[in-house]
C-alpha cells in the first residue's frame, strides 16, 4: 500500500546501511556492484528510494570517477589522518568525530591513532563499552565545525592551548569539545543508524 512506503523505505535504508557497515567491520570494502546486485534481487521502488536516500543524507558516498563507493557512514575508503583499529581490522575515518563514532556504528572496541592538527603530536584514544578507556595526551580537544555539512572536517588537538593557537591562525566558526563531549556527540549522531543527516 502507498501509505506503507515511507516506513518500508526507511527500513530498507537501515537494512542496507547495516549491511554495508558489517562488510567494513569484517574487513571488506563494499562495492557498488554488489549493492546493485542486492537491489536488483529486491525489485521495487523502495530499494531504489532507500539507496538514494542514503546517498542524499551522506550515509553512503560515491566517487563518480571510480564508479564506486568512497565511504560509508564514518568510514572513508582511502587513507586519512584518522586511523581506527577494531581488533584485527584497520579502517580510516573521515574526521576526528567520525573516528569516535566508529565505536557506536560498529559495536566494537576501537583504538584511534591520529595527531594534533597544530603541533602534529601523536594522539591515541581507546574506546570500550561506550567510554573513553585511555587517551594520550590527557587534554585532547575535538574541533567541531559549526555547519554539519562543512567541507572542513572535525579535527583533534592535543590540548586547549594548541587549539586556540590554531584558531587564531585559522578563524572558523565552530566549537571545541572535550574528548568526552565529542564521544557523546558522536553517539547521539551515529548511534541512531541511518535516519539522520551527515557530519564531517
Amino acid at each position: 500500500m502507498e501509505t506503507d512506503r515511507p516506513s518500508s523505505t526507511a527500513d530498507r535504508g537501515r537494512e542496507l546501511f547495516s549491511y554495508l557497515v558489517r562488510r567494513v567491520v569484517s574487513g571488506f570494502r563494499p562495492r557498488l556492484a554488489e549493492v546493485e546486485a542486492r537491489r536488483a534481487a529486491r525489485v521495487g521502488e523502495d530499494s531504489e528510494a532507500a539507496f538514494q536516500g542514503l546517498v542524499a543524507k551522506g550515509w553512503v558516498r560515491l566517487d563518480p570517477l571510480a564508479g564506486d563507493f568512497s565511504g560509508v557512514g564514518p568510514f572513508a575508503f582511502e587513507d586519512t589522518d584518522w586511523s581506527v583499529s577494531m581488533g584485527e581490522t584497520a579502517v580510516s575515518a573521515r574526521s576526528a568525530l567520525d573516528s569516535l563514532a566508529v565505536h557506536f556504528v560498529s559495536g566494537k572496541d576501537v583504538f584511534i591513532r591520529s595527531h594534533c592538527d597544530y603541533c602534529s603530536r601523536e594522539i591515541t584514544v581507546t574506546i570500550k563499552y561506550g567510554r573513553i578507556r585511555s587517551a594520550a595526551p590527557a587534554e585532547i580537544r575535538v574541533f567541531l565545525p559549526e555547519e554539519a555539512d562543512s567541507p572542513a572536517p572535525s579535527l583533534f588537538f592535543c590540548c586547549p592551548s594548541d587549539f586556540f593557537s590554531w584558531r587564531s591562525e585559522n578563524p572558523r566558526a565552530g566549537t571545541a569539545l572535550t574528548l568526552e563531549e565529542g564521544l557523546v556527540f558522536a553517539e547521539g549522531f551515529f548511534g541512531g543508524g541511518a535516519g539522520e543527516g551527515n557530519v564531517s
